[in-house]
């Protein structure tokens, strides 16, 4: 004897995966240049009238990037993991030296830029505060 499936309980079922599931955009198109791993080599201090550094050597703190063709970006400070899944408010390219890409999927907000195969990503590692704004820069590895 057959059981009649119950509605509701399949109506919880898709709302649950409906609620829960990620949403992520896929690394494609202009996109597509993210994808692999990128390295943190220093960041650069602007406070208006001129500019200092941070270079990674001298921090001895391994910092990595990784980018997922599935639209998930793995985040890697000191040993401090962080994954996003991927949004984009936009990505364009003028060709293939320079890139200009906003994320936001709501809880994080990062502003990249990629220019002669360096990634300058604001606010990762280091957060620009008061007047100093800082650009990490990272190379593909």
């Amino acid at each position: 004897m057959m059981k009649k499936s119950n509605p509701i309980l399949w109506m919880f079922l898709l709302l649950s995966v409906t609620v829960f599931s990620c949403q992520r955009e896929k690394l494609d198109g202009e996109r597509a240049y993210l994808i692999g791993q990128w390295q943190w080599q220093k960041t650069l201090i602007f406070d208006g009238t001129q500019i200092s550094a941070v270079d990674s050597i001298l921090q001895d703190r391994p910092v990595t990037l990784v980018f997922k063709e599935k639209g998930v970006l793995y985040m890697d400070n000191n040993g401090q993991k962080q994954t996003v899944n991927l949004q984009f408010d936009y990505a364009t390219c003028s060709n293939n030296s320079y890139c200009d890409y906003s994320i936001n999927n709501g809880k994080y907000i990062m502003s990249i830029s990629l220019s002669w195969g360096y990634l300058q990503v604001r606010d990762f590692p280091y957060t620009s505060i008061n007047n100093l704004e800082y650009r990490n820069l990272f190379k593909k590895i």
